[in-house]
């Protein structure tokens, strides 16, 4: 998934694009449903925070068809969850940009791989290309490095907004997992989670460059380092793609050939966004009752089981 900074910048665009159309949003919901499932990658990820992670089912939503995900989304906003839509609408921007960039990040990630002759896990090089990709979006859109970021503009932490928020996907999650009891507070405990943890996760100037030194004496990769935000871009490679080389979704079984750079590419998940979310609203008001999303996955951007 794209990191946080550029999951931001993303439904920033989004709402603009929703105001111009007429349609009022709440922005600290629908930011905070612009990070999507990944709030289940920050619970409980710290070795000082006690408790079971949320993770694994954070990993399953990104694996597998959202179909019945976002259209129970939709039913439950109808009534009982209205005043939550604005966070729905987030989530769609999420997974917009998550189907849409995946397969970009993927491909980089084999570039890389093979350019650096990489033996270690490639979900490092997966981790670091996205943070580089959000360093590098944050200074271009808002002249801004990590550091200089007020989290809690970006993540609000209103008990009441993350208590609805938190009801309404699990209301979801209920919906489509029965047999996987979460309670509402676990799900709240990573929204909490998520704001701490990425404050903690900003480098302010010897952090990241203290983690790369022990890194280096352990010969371990970028384990950590790879989700630290720096300062700067590393200057590894060309993340954003501006030499405008080839490139090809390694799970697109057709093997279609792309060269988008990744502003092209935020521009078209800008766009399924709104379409999404217009079909979204269709849906949700009975007018339409096709499949919002085409049940193409998160994290492959092709359909589920292809």
């Amino acid at each position: 998934m794209p990191a946080a900074m550029t999951h931001y910048i993303h439904a920033e665009a989004v709402i603009k694009a929703l105001d111009k159309r007429g349609i009022n949003t709440d922005v600290k919901m629908v930011l905070w449903g612009a990070q999507g499932p990944d709030i289940m990658y920050f619970h409980r990820a710290m070795p000082y925070q006690l408790g079971k992670s949320l993770r694994r089912v954070g990993s399953m939503l990104h694996k597998s068809g959202p179909e019945r995900l976002i259209s129970t989304m939709a039913e439950l906003c109808r009534d009982e969850y209205s005043d939550v839509v604005s966070y729905a609408y987030g989530f769609l921007c999420h997974y917009a940009l998550d189907r849409t960039a995946h397969p970009y990040v993927y491909a980089m990630q084999e570039k890389y791989a093979e350019k650096e002759k990489i033996k270690y896990n490639h979900s490092y090089i997966h981790n670091l290309i996205e943070h580089n990709i959000d360093i590098i979006i944050l200074k271009d859109a808002k002249s801004l490095r990590p550091a200089d970021v007020n989290i809690d503009n970006v993540l609000s932490t209103d008990n009441n907004i993350i208590k609805r928020q938190s009801e309404l996907l699990n209301a979801a999650l209920s919906a489509i997992m029965p047999k996987r009891k979460i309670k509402t507070e676990k799900i709240e405990q990573a929204f909490y989670d998520m704001h701490r943890n990425t404050k903690t996760m900003i480098d302010h100037g010897v952090k990241k460059r203290f983690v790369l030194f022990l890194e280096k004496i352990l010969h371990t990769g970028p384990v950590l380092s790879s989700l630290i935000e720096g300062e700067e871009s590393d200057g590894m490679m060309d993340y954003m793609n501006l030499s405008k080389e080839s490139w090809k979704n390694p799970f697109d079984k057709v093997g279609r050939s792309y060269n988008d750079n990744f502003y092209e590419v935020l521009d078209r998940a800008v766009s399924d966004a709104v379409n999404l979310i217009l079909k979204f609203i269709e849906y949700k008001g009975g007018r339409f009752d096709g499949s919002i999303t085409d049940n193409i996955t998160f994290n492959r951007g092709i359909t589920a089981n292809q």
